[in-house]
């Protein structure tokens, strides 16, 4: 579907859930979405989207970068590994097979989740060809010591460019500060020294115990109807072994954490990372820390911090904020970059922005035009069979409602400014927040630099 004509459909969309409000009928679903689980038990979320003919598939293990435990960089090069070969099949036959019938495959990892991804054409001539080799890849993976090896090689190269990079140092000292031995708290990629002692006997057994059906759930968006996405899930679930439900982490974060750490690098600019942990995402406050964020720094060209780091002073190019929502409470940070001569100021100003928003809360203009970016811009984020399955699989992995998608604009709508001031006040504590930099030295003093 082209841009254009996706415009188009949401315009009708929003037009026709316009008129429905407005004589009282009921209001139809955003994005209808079917659940049920395989025979299995495992959990199955799917979309009929027509509009182009093409099927998403996505099966998700509970098999994130927090599984690593001792073995950092364990999951992520795991999940790389899949396609490098099966019992049957080489690295090239997978690439081969895949390209012959023009599908994507796919594989990614993030702290929480492990997904594996596969996109293809609806025609069955295409699809089941795909399909059958995706079936083969996640289900019968073999790993062989030479494609292993290959990986091994590209990660520690990988690793070995990050440490080049300011922003990849700040990130990870960060984690490090803020997570400590907290599963949050190592690099997804790993270290040198962990990726250096991993074997493929590592990857087979990380395989063997996380990817599962009783560990997993498969989410499939696209032109195919449900009764063949079911054959679909119900194939791929029981091809997969059972396994055994997984246990809970230990989220416990540091208590005395290091509150401030520079990190001298030979650079123009210091990048300055500045945080604390933040919420999970069941918690109860997430919406009015999504609009209160937004205010902060969260909005493009609109946020408090935008506007007195670089519209008021000139100190940084760009400023914001986030809250990384995960299973657990994940980081609340703050980013920007800065001239070196400049990070002290540029560090106080943010600390007395963030002290003051805590204190105040939004003003009533600022919070009116938060939630009228966020309810009417929420719409296109369902404007491609992507963006929904990612949808998918946020409200899979984080067991959020079927009507997620549905009461979102109203759940936004519903925040006060009183809320938001309730909740930053609870969680967000200026005088303990940790400060990261990476540059030149001069800057190092002025990690030490806390609000007024």
């Amino acid at each position: 579907m082209s841009a254009k004509r996706h415009f188009f459909v949401i315009a009708l969309i929003l037009t026709f859930l316009s008129t429905m409000a407005a004589t009282g009928a009921e209001k139809p679903s955003i994005l209808p979405i079917k659940k049920w689980s395989t025979s299995t038990g495992t959990p199955v979320f799917y979309v009929y989207e027509a509009e182009l003919p093409m099927v998403d598939i996505q099966v998700i293990f509970d098999a994130g970068s927090s599984r690593d435990l001792m073995q950092p960089g364990l999951a992520k090069i795991t999940n790389e590994a899949l396609s490098s070969g099966t019992t049957t099949m080489s690295a090239n036959d997978i690439a081969a097979a895949f390209d012959n019938v023009g599908a994507q495959f796919s594989a990614a990892v993030n702290r929480d989740m492990a997904i594996v991804a596969l996109r293809t054409l609806s025609d069955p001539k295409y699809f089941q060809p795909a399909y059958n080799t995706f079936t083969e890849v996640l289900t019968k993976a073999h790993f062989p010591d030479n494609e292993f090896k290959r990986i091994q090689k590209q990660t520690l190269n990988l690793l070995e460019e990050q440490e080049e990079q300011p922003s990849s140092i700040a990130s990870k000292a960060f984690y490090s500060a803020v997570f400590d031995n907290n599963p949050y708290g190592h690099p997804i990629t790993g270290t040198k020294q962990s990726i250096e002692r991993l074997g493929v006997s590592d990857l087979a057994k990380f395989y063997k115990q996380f990817y599962s059906a009783r560990n997993s759930f498969i989410a499939i968006v696209g032109n195919i109807k449900e009764e063949q996405a079911k054959v679909i899930a119900e194939n791929l679930s029981t091809h997969l072994p059972l396994g055994e439900a997984l246990i809970g982490l230990d989220y416990k974060t540091k208590p005395d954490a290091e509150r401030n750490r520079h990190i001298a690098f030979p650079s123009s600019q210091t990048h300055v990372l500045i945080g604390q942990t933040g919420i999970s995402r069941k918690d109860p406050s997430y919406f009015p820390m999504v609009v209160g964020n937004y205010i902060l720094g969260g909005g493009t060209l609109t946020s408090r911090l935008f506007d007195e780091v670089r519209e008021k002073r000139g100190l940084a190019y760009s400023v914001r904020s986030q809250f990384s929502a995960l299973r657990d409470r994940g980081p609340f940070i703050i980013e920007l970059q800065t001239r070196n001569s400049e990070a002290n100021n540029a560090i106080k100003i943010v600390n007395d922005t963030l002290t003051k928003f805590v204190q105040v809360g939004p003003t009533a203009q600022e919070l009116n035009s938060a939630k009228k970016n966020l309810t009417q811009g929420f719409i296109l984020r369902l404007a491609s069979n992507s963006a929904i399955i990612s949808q998918l699989v946020n409200i899979g992995y984080y067991q959020l409602p079927l009507d997620y998608l549905d009461s979102y604009q109203n759940n936004i709508s519903k925040v006060t400014d009183q809320q938001i001031k309730t909740v930053f006040q609870s969680l967000i504590h200026p005088t303990n927040l940790i400060t990261v930099t990476v540059g030149n030295n001069a800057a190092e003093k002025n990690a030490q630099t806390k609000p007024s």
